[in-house]
């Protein structure tokens, strides 16, 4: 019971990433364990989501929401970097910096198909990208905040 309200309190319900409580706790078992100098931490704004939800429906946004989330953590070590959805359309990304290269190109643009009316639509979702490399003296705070 216990593990299934953890689950909760740190996991975002659409997507299945950590929320921001869960980022948080994530970055501090990083900090634990590796080096924070070897991370780049990623705020990830999705641009025009609004546009899908207006021209089909909610249903098709959020679809897309949790398709740009499963492909990007696809790309991730799972035991050293993580995402997480802050809310809306933000997103949260702890990654190591050898991988950082290959994250952003997908992150920037990541093509994919939503369902509306029984439809295949083809789009590209996009984002703006804010990256803090990080120096190495860092608190697990700073990766968001700087982010």
């Amino acid at each position: 019971m216990i593990e299934f309200q953890q689950k909760i309190a740190f996991t975002d319900q659409l997507t299945g990433l950590y929320n921001s409580p869960g980022a948080v706790r994530f970055c501090e078992r990083i900090a634990a364990q590796y080096p924070l100098g070897d991370y780049a931490s990623c705020f990830i704004n999705l641009k025009n989501l609004k546009y899908i939800n207006r021209q089909m429906d909610n249903h098709a946004g959020d679809q897309a929401m949790r398709q740009y989330a499963r492909g990007l953590s696809r790309l991730l070590d799972p035991e050293r970097e993580q995402m997480a959805r802050l809310g809306g359309d933000n997103f949260f990304a702890l990654v190591r910096k050898d991988n950082l290269e290959n994250f952003i190109q997908l992150a920037t643009a990541m093509p994919m198909e939503v369902t509306h009316e029984g439809r295949a639509h083809s789009i590209t979702l996009s984002a703006w990208i804010g990256v803090y490399p990080a120096a190495g003296g860092e608190n697990p705070r700073d990766l968001l905040d700087n982010a």
